[in-house]
């Protein structure tokens, strides 16, 4: 078998404080640190980089910014922790039905505030995952009805 040449393996940077995700344990123990240390990996990718530098975008032709990002993953985190899992009944951030996309179209607000959102969004995730005990809990889909979606298991 071919070995993989270490320059196609991603740099460390030396600040990386992540703990490594575990290599055994529980289900709900590796899909958890597993989360977190993405959530970490992102926290460290905008650390110390400037409002305008985390609101600019990859390439002209995307909408993509790291800004956008982190407000896309609010949305995501109330998705399927809050909605879909807990059954809340809330509105999602940086949505409406007319402008679904404003999560990444409009980046007028503070990048620091879309971080306490989404900083918000995660530690009530994190509550949520707590208080479920296992993965055998069920969740309830909010879209709308079929076979296929009626219900989703962690």
């Amino acid at each position: 078998m071919n070995q993989i040449p270490p320059q196609n393996f991603s740099g460390v940077w030396p600040a990386d404080d992540r703990p490594a995700p575990p290599r055994a344990g529980t289900e709900a123990e590796v899909l958890t640190a597993y989360l977190d240390w993405r959530r970490a990996t992102l926290e460290a990718k905008c650390e110390g980089l400037s409002p305008e530098q985390l609101s600019a975008r990859a390439v002209p032709a995307s909408t993509l910014s790291l800004h956008g990002l982190v407000r896309h993953l609010a949305g995501v985190e109330r998705w399927w922790f809050r909605i879909q899992f807990a059954g809340e009944d809330l509105p999602l951030p940086y949505y409406t039905d007319d402008d679904p996309d404003q999560d990444f179209d409009d980046l007028g607000g503070d990048p620091a505030e879309a971080f306490a959102t989404w900083r918000a969004e995660v530690d009530r995730s994190r509550e949520i995952v707590a208080a479920a005990g296992s993965l055998d809990g069920r969740g309830r889909s909010h879209a709308p009805a079929s076979p296929s979606n009626s219900d989703r298991s962690w």
